[in-house]
């Protein structure tokens, strides 16, 4: 079986997390673009969306990136 630190240093893992990485940064960008065609409260629910997405994805890195064995 395998442990959850030789899991953590498989190509399959890094590449997951260098694409959430990306994911978070594409959806931050997305987030400071401005749409001239949204409504102040659609711009407000779709930038808090977003913050959430990228809090799951950052949580989910912490948790596959840290050192603990499980």
């Amino acid at each position: 079986m395998t442990t959850f630190s030789e899991w953590q240093q498989m190509p399959q893992t890094k590449a997951f997390v260098e694409s959430l990485k990306q994911t978070i940064e594409q959806t931050k960008l997305e987030a400071v673009q401005s749409n001239g065609r949204l409504s102040l409260e659609q711009i407000a629910i779709a930038t808090i969306e977003r913050n959430a997405s990228v809090s799951v994805l950052e949580q989910t890195i912490e948790m596959i990136t840290s050192k603990e064995d499980v």
